[in-house]
């Protein structure tokens, strides 16, 4: 698995209680070893995973959702989001990446035009 350190929560831990929520079969639906074709900042790397129906991604935390997380339960409001997105605009907040993205329940996320996948 990628290097992935951060000071007061290991992305490993999250990254991976997120990935199990889609079931045992996880493991064939996402990747949290496939490198990305350029080089991401730390601190965007140790979010990166590669889901196979949608491609490169950074795990992220949608801005209006900052606020219905319940204490150390990322895994439960995180997305995966085209790395292209997220380089566009991003901060981070207790070392989870934080994008300012429309989330709609019918269509999901609504991102950037032409960042939708990369593979």
């Amino acid at each position: 698995m990628k290097n992935r350190n951060c000071t007061s929560e290991n992305p490993d831990k999250i990254i991976l209680k997120w990935a199990e929520t889609f079931g045992p079969q996880w493991r064939d639906l996402i990747s949290l070893d496939t490198e990305y074709h350029l080089e991401l900042p730390d601190e965007l790397n140790k979010w990166h995973v590669f889901v196979m129906d949608s491609g490169h991604s950074i795990l992220c935390l949608l801005e209006t959702f900052i606020h219905t997380v319940q204490e150390n339960k990322y895994e439960d409001y995180l997305l995966p989001v085209p790395v292209k997105s997220v380089l566009r605009n991003y901060r981070i907040e207790n070392n989870i990446v934080i994008v300012n993205l429309q989330y709609d329940k019918k269509f999901g996320l609504i991102g950037y035009e032409d960042d939708d996948f990369e593979y």
